[in-house]
């Protein structure tokens, strides 16, 4: 990302126990920080407020089990991803997101992934998510068994200019590794 200016502070505790091997025996870390973010995107300055931004991690078998919870405007996001403990690899990702308005998906969307299905959600759509759920594995440095739900409500769309809108949609989608299932539980369309 195109930082601008990034500010953070932080307290807490962390505590690392190493073999004779210089292998993690034992890791758990308790942080809070908070922090101000300028990033530029859709070329303007974004302001990024983190408040109240939990850290954790500890370790599990042969994992380093870490979870990173924050508020971001009306969004609290949830992240936990593990790495394998003997080199270090990241093994899998679990993202949760309570509640996000469509009209800020850009905010939070990586910069090369995808871009023409975020240029089509962010000129096409309005409307809320919520109760966002994903989970994938990484091997081979390739995402695989992408998994995940969320729910979406009062959302908008113009699917095309000649057609028209469909509007409040409500239900829920469920996402697999390469396909998105949309059950719909109401909505208008004007009769098309």
């Amino acid at each position: 990302l195109p930082f601008k200016n990034f500010s953070i502070f932080l307290s807490g505790s962390k505590t690392i126990i190493f073999s004779e091997q210089l292998e993690i025996v034992d890791l758990k870390s308790d942080l809070t920080f908070n922090s101000i973010i300028l990033i530029e995107k859709k070329n303007k300055i974004e302001k990024y407020e983190i408040t109240n931004a939990k850290f954790y991690n500890s370790t599990s078998n042969n994992e380093i089990i870490n979870q990173l919870n924050f508020n971001e405007k009306n969004s609290n996001f949830n992240f936990e991803f593990n790495f394998n403990k003997s080199d270090f690899l990241l093994s899998n990702v679990s993202i949760k997101l309570n509640k996000i308005y469509l009209n800020q998906i850009y905010r939070f969307w990586p910069e090369n992934l995808m871009k023409e299905t975020l240029f089509w959600i962010d000129n096409r759509m309005q409307g809320i998510v919520e109760n966002l759920d994903i989970n994938f594995e990484i091997k081979n440095f390739k995402i695989s068994e992408l998994t995940g739900s969320f729910d979406f409500k009062q959302v908008s769309v113009n699917f095309l200019d000649s057609m028209q809108n469909v509007y409040d949609l409500n239900g829920r989608a469920k996402i697999n590794e390469d396909s998105i299932k949309f059950d719909l539980l109401g909505g208008e369309s004007n009769k098309i």
